[in-house]
């Protein structure tokens, strides 16, 4: 399945990324900019970190748009990001990333 460029959570529209330098941010494998919609993931993370990564940079954004919450633990993130990305390979999802840009 493609990653899509955009993703739609709830009136707003995220541009997807792929960074080369967000690990450089206190290792960070990706993070969620609100005010710029954008949502990047470390380009290097092997393909089921990133949909780990994906899944809880969404989940942030979810949050706060959602349930008006933005300090939602990065544990329970890390974990739902987990269980979710376990299922979905589980079922045979494999992301394809070709069409997301990479930024510096």
């Amino acid at each position: 399945m493609k990653v899509p460029k955009t993703i739609q959570i709830g009136a707003h529209t995220f541009t997807v990324w792929l960074s080369r330098n967000v690990a450089d941010y206190d290792g960070l494998n990706g993070d969620a900019h609100f005010i710029h919609q954008k949502i990047r993931v470390w380009s290097k993370l092997p393909p089921t970190r990133r949909l780990e990564c994906l899944i809880h940079e969404v989940l942030h954004v979810g949050c706060k748009v959602f349930a008006g919450r933005e300090s939602v633990t990065e544990t329970l993130l890390d974990g739902l990001g987990e269980a979710f990305a376990q299922v979905l390979t589980h079922l045979g999802l494999e992301l394809d990333w070709s069409d997301i840009p990479e930024e510096e």
